[in-house]
């Protein structure tokens, strides 16, 4: 067989193999046959043309190399290269995009969620402007942010300090996690929680209170420091 043809018949198989290695990859990943956000004609057109573009460079080289030997051989070898190329560029492509999935942290198999209570300067104003919200920002497999929602109605005192809970949901399998209480000043104090990706029954404990993040500005960090909280995970029937 001519050099030509078996260029051709690899790189024909290698553009059906792509195709169908991007879809699955997709549906497993996904449960989409397209990526998201991905043109639905383009995107899948150029992995096809990877395919085959690796089919043809394939085929060709080893026709060339056994075009002394039956042109059976040739073949054989030429298509069992592209298949196996596409298998597994495919499997290390879809095991890496699974690695990096986010996922939702769980214990016993129930979804969690953060309690915390947050410790109000002692010069802070009256009730009128208690801090009612604030995002939770997870970092790492992308960036989620979740609503925080804080309830003035079950405020505490304790030691002349205004104590009030909150809580928000964990949605993300990730370190970095920074909540944010919105109490009307720019900037607003924001806290780093030293959490595990996926927390364990230990972090079910209260942690110690713990101050604001200051800014570069020591105003700002004399203020943030004023606030303090401490939290802990909780799961979603508690």
């Amino acid at each position: 067989m001519p050099i030509f043809l078996t260029a051709l018949l690899c790189g024909i198989v290698g553009a059906i193999a792509a195709h169908i290695a991007y879809i699955r990859s997709n549906l497993f990943i996904l449960g989409d046959t397209i990526r998201h956000g991905r043109h639905v004609l383009f995107d899948p057109l150029f992995f096809d043309g990877v395919g085959l573009a690796w089919g043809l460079l394939i085929g060709a080289a080893c026709a060339a190399w056994l075009r002394r030997a039956s042109p059976g051989k040739a073949v054989l070898l030429g298509l069992g290269v592209t298949m196996g190329g596409i298998i597994a560029v495919g499997g290390g492509v879809t095991a890496q995009r699974y690695v990096v999935m986010p996922r939702t942290p769980t214990i016993d198999g129930k979804d969690l969620w953060l309690a915390f209570e947050l410790r109000l300067p002692r010069d802070h104003a009256g009730a009128g402007s208690l801090p009612q919200r604030g995002e939770l920002r997870t970092h790492g497999q992308g960036t989620d942010i979740v609503h925080a929602i804080l309830d003035p109605d079950k405020m505490a005192t304790q030691e002349g300090r205004v104590i009030i809970p909150g809580e928000a949901e964990l949605r993300r399998s990730a370190r970095d996690r920074q909540l944010d209480i919105f109490d009307g000043n720019v900037p607003w104090p924001s806290f780093m929680l030293a959490l595990p990706g996926n927390p364990t029954k230990a972090d079910m404990a209260w942690t110690g209170w713990q101050p604001a993040d200051g800014g570069a500005n020591s105003q700002d960090h004399q203020r943030a420091r004023g606030y303090q909280i401490r939290y802990r995970v909780v799961t979603e029937d508690n």
